[in-house]
């Protein structure tokens, strides 16, 4: 895995063939910023930002299967931003906080 930062708003997340150098980009379309590698290594869990259509955007949690390589946004119906989240040790289960109101 490879995270390319390019702002404090805005980093992308890259899969790269240790073998050959080959990158593909798991984040694509995607504003991440915070990452998280399921226990298994199976997937990568992002906090990343969707844009209302009216010029604001809201941070959501998205779930990056990467066998697939296609996001599953877990948030999608939470109309508040995402502030923080984490997994439990085992990986089982997601904690996280929103922002109600700002």
């Amino acid at each position: 895995m490879l995270e390319e930062e390019l702002s404090i708003n805005e980093s992308y997340l890259w899969l790269v063939d240790a073998a050959t150098g080959e990158k593909t980009e798991l984040t694509r379309g995607i504003q991440a910023r915070k990452f998280l590698m399921a226990k298994d290594g199976s997937a990568r869990m992002a906090r990343d930002l969707r844009h209302d259509g009216q010029g604001f955007g809201i941070h959501r949690l998205s779930y990056i299967d990467l066998a697939t390589k296609q996001p599953q946004y877990l948030t999608t119906n939470i109309p508040w931003d995402v502030e923080w989240f984490d997994l439990t040790q085992e990986g089982k289960m997601i904690a996280f906080l929103t922002n109600e109101e700002a």
